[in-house]
């Protein structure tokens, strides 16, 4: 039996039958999301990856973005770094306004 006569058959079917269900599943329309994030890595971070350290912190939040653009998430969600900043000397109850 061809594809245009089992929908000849099924079109058919239903104008004869009314209670034949119609219900379609609503479409989950997703809008883009953005995430804009300041990361700060302190002197021990500094003293741990040294001069890598931006790009161990740039490569961590690319596999965060990877997450978060995963279809299971169900939304798609864009994670940006707007600012990095490394503090290179700590001090007691600094304060620090961005």
């Amino acid at each position: 039996m061809s594809i245009q006569e089992t929908m000849r058959k099924r079109s058919a079917h239903s104008r004869d039958d009314p209670s034949a269900s119609r219900s379609r599943r609503k479409r989950f329309l997703s809008y883009p999301r953005f995430v804009e994030l300041m990361v700060t890595a302190d002197t021990k971070m500094l003293r741990h990856h040294g001069r890598n350290l931006e790009h161990y912190i740039l490569t961590i939040m690319s596999v965060v973005a990877a997450i978060y653009k995963d279809p299971s998430v169900g939304n798609l969600i864009n994670i940006m770094i707007v600012k990095l900043i490394v503090i290179h000397n700590e001090q007691v109850h600094q304060k620090t306004s961005f």
